[in-house]
């Protein structure tokens, strides 16, 4: 709704007065304001100069109060004309339930240059009015009541009469909170394009407000919610008034929620809808403060906190129902919005600028660098050229390293810093892991005016500030004062302070992981430094630790609660004018704790709940947690129900080829070190299979795309191949260490395929490992001097050389999309050849970190190319791209039916190819296993990932005479097992990649079922919610059954008894696959003895089938694939043999008598000159 501010003639105005005089006889055509009326100075395109002096021609007289609102005036002064300019710049920085009294007067400033006593007609520049006419220049229109015919105006008018008391009583009840009602909501401005709804009346504080009783709640906001109310208890801080007053959870269960709604809110402010943005600000902290995760009919808890509204309710009832909002599923449709967000992004590009730029034309930041480049302001350039980098979040060790830099540099130049006091503020501050940007509030006993200057200057002597953005010296040069403090008087001034009132710098950092004389490519980022006077420190770290809800609401309640106008360089009395002394303090916290003195304590150690616990998960989690392998050990004689792992939701944006920080990021093909969009500009959306939201937009690579990178591999690889292995190791190592960096950056990308958080940071784990173990291979394969058959001739030698290939086509799978795309690259490329990365279209984004990564490490343009394809071309782009000529060798992970594919395609071209495929992996539990570690390691191995891992357990060979004791441990060993969606952190299986991936398991599972198989694990049965299966141990199943032989890719373990090991052996074996075994037995001799007859690539003695080293050869037999991953294998693989023979010519020559090792990283000459005498025995001579 929104208030309406009329043209008007003075006759329309009711009669202003600050002046004792006697109002003048023509009062319709001047108004005389009364004696000491409340008067608003607008500042807004005043000069300050000239506004400092309005403020004293107003304040000189004391009949004339100037306020600190417009919503305590009567006359509102300004320099604009515009209405729609003047209502927005009015109700800036209001919250509902804030009014305009009706009949205040706004004037230009004329008038207070003229006297400022009576108001002329042509003066005025409109009334504030909130009844449905309107009056124009040209005089008085009657409203559209007085339009109607006069034989209907009584009608009208009783039907209004009745309107209004009925809109009065529900304010009231809303008011006094009876029954289920809400805080009144009536008052709600909406400033943009949608304002069209004008306020709807509010009774006078003068007239009597008619009660709705209690037994009468049918005007209650909740009458649209007819269920019962919620059983658990809310807790009591939910329904305090103001955000600041609630406690919120360091992680919050509703974030996807919480997300949605935040997309929302940056459409409102894209569209200039301020009001809108804080509405949806203040949604978004109610959502927050849940301790737990909405279920149905959760809008009706949600709808208890003051500041929701009845839209938002709706919207996470739609969220409930549905899994997704249809407003943001149309945002995330709308190029306009799309676009806009991401020039939004820009540091210093506010919503206008970002509208502007889409309206020239312009959709990526290549764009705006090559044709708007010159038109942006220095700190715009700034915010394009390190995009990635300002975008990027920080961890909380980095932080923490960048404010005892700042620290450190303060102490040195403020004479051995007695009295520096400095405090990290921010999300920092609040318990956060990853932090935006650093924000560090500093103060100094005596030195701290300008500081800020002297600090800035000093850090970029240092070299660790690359950009000031801004410098700011307000506070300094008023003295420490807080803002629009009359200094003489003691006056308070109008205008908001907020945080601008305090020295600050805003600057571009160095990243303390590449300090200054690094040769590594600097990481920037942004840092803020405020400077605050003694007096102000503790509300300085109020204003800047919470966010802008936070702080907006703190004023209100200082406001309400203590008569106190906040600011973050001070505290001033309403009543008195003065600044308000917090006293001394000798602590940070000490200042802080003063600003809450006689309300509640709301540091954020109390504002914050506990972390919520973390969910129990079926994975060894010994790797990621940094353990040793005696600890892992201890973890995987644990019950999996104890084995737990920390989760921190953290909603990273990937570096380059993700153009968007918001949920759905637009992942672009990566060709030539540069993020390209595909060639047609189509993309393909990846949605979360149980809620069908959108997780990805991913450019669809078309023919001209795959031209564009195989050109840029064929270029690159000359100069690829000649680079010397030391150099090959120096880049792998580098990007092992910028793995390291991007951690958050991993794990968040690889939650697009439905992962859990334990196996998701061992993947990561072990890609590290991975790269670390490749970059020590790079000259682990010299070539050869074979010893060649005497046959008389000694003048031959011969020489055996490895030589890349080439570009080598990379096919990455999604499942364990993080290992298997670091293998898939980083061999071929260590081997010296050039790298074309078929990304997977369920795992977009965790393969398009590589792209800048390794070109981050150094990695030449060309050499890593990186390309998508949509579901609905990849069966025919594929083999295209795999048959040109240019595509040298294939590396493939994935299914065995895409594998036999490939593999033709391959044999039609002569390539050489490596294939890990399939599997059904058996594990073999004889009579003398431990059982307990057995079906623990059995239930790990096979419903780890949901099962969707080539080398998961799917049947487990039991000796008869154990079966029953085995089964016992098994359903001990799945207490405490439950299935559910990403967003249930009490679920420790999440679900299948896809809801047909869930369609085939089921169908496999009924037919297993309805020829006699038995559902052992769980004993409820098989169930199924969209992606969501239940995982299952089946028993009684044979060949007739599909599940028997086919791979499932799900969480499925089949029971099947053996009365010996030879009987065993031969179960094992009777698949077409042979990829990995387990034997689980306390006979060594007799596992090494059953292992030579088992048909599979590895075979794991106690250990579950899913079993991982990167120095150790991985591949497998039969249909599950050919070639070999890992170690020394791994390398070698990826290279091509070539002879090279010497024979003498006669004379004196010089031969390499040492080989060029595989990767040229050097030329080992030594020189052997042979002579070669006329006598049959020649010698050799060493110089």
């Amino acid at each position: 709704m929104d208030h309406h501010l009329d043209h008007a003639r003075p006759v329309a105005s009711p009669p202003l007065t600050c002046s004792p005089q006697t109002p003048s006889t023509s009062s319709t055509q001047h108004l005389q304001p009364r004696l000491r009326t409340p008067i608003y100075l607008l500042p807004t395109h005043i000069p300050s100069a000239t506004l400092s002096s309005l403020r004293q021609s107003l304040t000189a007289n004391p009949s004339r109060i100037l306020v600190s609102s417009p919503f305590e005036a009567k006359i509102i002064v300004t320099a604009l004309t515009s209405e729609k300019r003047i209502k927005r710049d009015i109700m800036w920085g209001t919250r509902r339930g804030d009014f305009i009294e009706e009949g205040v007067v706004v004037v230009g400033v004329a008038w207070i240059e003229r006297g400022g006593w009576e108001v002329r007609g042509d003066e005025i520049v409109g009334v504030y009015r909130r009844d449905e006419g309107e009056i124009d220049d040209e005089g008085a229109r009657p409203s559209k009541r007085q339009c109607v015919e006069s034989d209907h105006e009584s009608d009208i008018e009783e039907q209004d009469k009745r309107r209004r008391e009925v809109l009065l009583r529900a304010r009231a009840d809303a008011e006094r909170n009876i029954g289920d009602a809400k805080p009144s909501r009536w008052s709600t401005v909406r400033i943009g394009p949608s304002s069209h709804i004008r306020p709807l009346p509010r009774a006078s504080s003068h007239e009597p407000v008619p009660i709705l009783p209690p037994s009468l709640p049918t005007l209650s906001t909740d009458e649209t919610y007819p269920e019962q109310p919620p059983a658990r208890p809310l807790p009591e801080w939910i329904s305090n008034k103001y955000a600041c007053e609630r406690q919120t959870p360091l992680v919050c269960p509703n974030q996807p929620f919480a997300d949605a709604l935040s997309t929302i809110k940056l459409a409102r402010e894209l569209s200039g809808d301020r009001v809108g943005v804080r509405a949806y600000a203040s949604a978004i902290a109610a959502v927050k403060t849940f301790p737990w995760a909405f279920e149905q009919g959760g809008e009706r808890e949600l709808g208890k906190v003051p500041g929701v509204g009845k839209k938002v309710t709706m919207l996470l009832r739609e969220w409930l129902q549905t899994g997704r909002l249809t407003e943001v599923e149309a945002l995330e449709k709308d190029e306009e919005f799309t676009t806009c967000r991401l020039f939004w992004n820009i540091w210093g590009v506010g919503p206008s600028t970002a509208k502007h730029l889409y309206q020239q034309g312009f959709r990526t930041l290549e764009d705006v660098k090559l044709q708007y480049w010159g038109r942006l302001t220095r700190e715009q350039q700034i915010g394009l050229k390190y995009f990635d980098d300002i975008g990027m979040r920080i961890p909380r060790d980095e932080v923490a390293e960048l404010g005892r830099i700042i620290q450190t540099m303060a102490v040195q130049i403020t004479d051995g810093g007695n009295g520096v006091h400095s405090v990290i503020c921010g999300g920092y501050r609040r318990g956060k892991e990853m932090s935006g940007d650093v924000d560090i509030i500093m103060t100094h006993r005596t030195q701290w005016q300008h500081l800020v200057q002297r600090l800035t200057e000093a850090l970029e002597k240092t070299g660790w500030v690359t950009h000031v953005l801004s410098i700011s010296k307000s506070m300094s040069e008023r003295g420490g004062h807080p803002p629009e403090l009359h200094a003489e008087k003691g006056i308070w001034q109008s205008g908001w302070g907020g945080a601008d009132s305090l020295d600050k710098s805003l600057l571009v950092f160095r990243s303390p992981t590449t300090p200054p004389g690094s040769e590594a490519k600097i990481l920037h980022r942004r840092v803020d430094i405020i400077i605050s006077p003694p007096s102000a420190f503790g509300t300085a770290i109020v204003g800047w630790t919470g966010g802008t809800t936070f702080e907006r609401d703190l004023r209100r309640l200082l406001k309400e609660r203590k008569g106190w106008r906040f600011d973050s360089g001070g505290v001033v009395d309403r009543a008195t004018g003065h600044v308000v002394d917090f006293g001394e303090w000798e602590t940070a916290e000490e200042a802080e704790r003063a600003v809450f003195r006689g309300i509640p304590d709301l540091t954020p150690a109390n504002r914050t709940q506990a972390r919520v616990p973390p969910p129990a998960i079926l994975l060894y989690v010994g790797h990621a947690l940094g353990k040793s392998s005696k600890q892992i050990s201890r973890l995987r004689k644990q019950p999996l129900s104890n084995v737990t792992f920390a989760v921190r939701w953290q909603r990273l944006r990937t570096r380059t080829m993700v153009t968007s920080t918001t949920k759905t990021p637009v992942v672009m093909n990566w060709i030539n070190n540069t993020p390209t969009p595909s060639h047609d500009d189509q993309t393909f959306t990846l949605n979360d299979p149980y809620t069908s939201q959108p997780l990805s937009h991913i450019s669809a690579s078309s023919t001209p795309d795959i031209e564009a990178a195989l050109s840029s591999s064929s270029a690159a690889f000359a100069q690829w191949r000649s680079t010397p292995a030391h150099e090959r190791r120096r880049i792998m190592l580098k990007a092992a260490t910028l793995m390291l960096e991007r951690r958050d950056q991993f794990l968040d990308a690889f939650r697009e395929t439905q992962v859990g958080e334990g196996f998701n940071a061992f993947n990561f784990h072990l890609a590290h490992e991975m790269l670390l173990e490749i970059a020590a291979l790079a000259t682990a394969l010299p070539g050869t001097i074979p010893a060649l058959p005497s046959n008389g001739d000694e003048s031959t030698m011969t020489m055996v050389q490895y030589e890349p290939f080439g570009t080598v086509l990379a096919i990455a799978p999604w499942n364990a999309a993080t290992i298997l795309s670091a293998r898939a690259i980083a061999y071929p490329l260590i081997a010296g050849n050039c790298v074309l990365l078929k990304a997977s279209e369920y795992s977009p984004r965790t393969h398009a970190l590589w792209g800048p990564l390794f070109a981050d490490a150094g990695l030449p343009a060309g050499v890593l190319n990186i390309l998508n394809f949509s579901p609905q071309t990849t069966a025919t782009l594929t083999p295209k791209l795999l048959e040109d000529p240019r595509v040298r060798m294939l590396n493939f992970t994935g299914s065995t039916r895409v594998g036999k594919i490939l593999a033709r395609i391959c044999a039609e071209g002569l390539k050489p190819s490596i294939l890990e495929l399939g599997g059904k992996a058996p594990a073999i539990v004889r009579a003398d296993a431990e059982f307990d570690k057995a079906a623990r390691d059995v239930l790990w191995g096979g419903w780890v990932h949901q099962g969707q891992v080539c080398m998961s357990t799917e049947r487990v060979i039991v000796d008869d005479n154990v079966m029953e004791e085995f089964v016992g441990a098994l359903k001990k060993a799945a207490e405490g097992v439950k299935a559910g969606p990403m967003s249930d952190p009490s679920t420790n299986v999440k679900g299948l990649i896809s809801v047909e991936a869930a369609d085939r398991f089921e169908e496999l599972v009924n037919d297993a079922v309805s020829k006699g198989a038995k559902v052992i694990i769980p004993e409820t049965g098989f169930k199924r919610d969209r992606n969501i299966v239940t995982p299952v141990v089946l028993s009684n199943t044979d060949e007739t059954m599909a599940i028997h032989t086919q791979e499932t890719f799900a969480p499925c373990l089949l029971l099947l008894p053996s009365p010996s090991d030879a009987t065993s052996i031969s179960i094992a074996n009777s698949t077409p696959y042979g990829l990995t075994a387990s034997i689980f037995t306390r006979d060594t001799h007799a596992a090494l003895r059953m292992s030579k007859k088992l048909e599979c690539g590895a075979v794991h003695v106690n250990s579950p089938t899913i079993e991982d080293h990167p120095a150790v050869v991985h591949g497998g037999w039969k249909e599950s694939g050919w070639g070999r991953f890992g170690g020394v294998e791994g390398v070698r693989g990826h290279l091509q043999l070539r002879s090279v023979s010497v024979r003498e010519g006669g004379g004196h020559f010089k031969l390499l008598a040492c080989l060029l090792n595989p990767f040229r990283q050097t030329w080992r000459i030594a020189n052997y000159s042979l002579i070669l005498p006329t006598k049959p025995n020649r010698k050799y001579i060493c110089p």
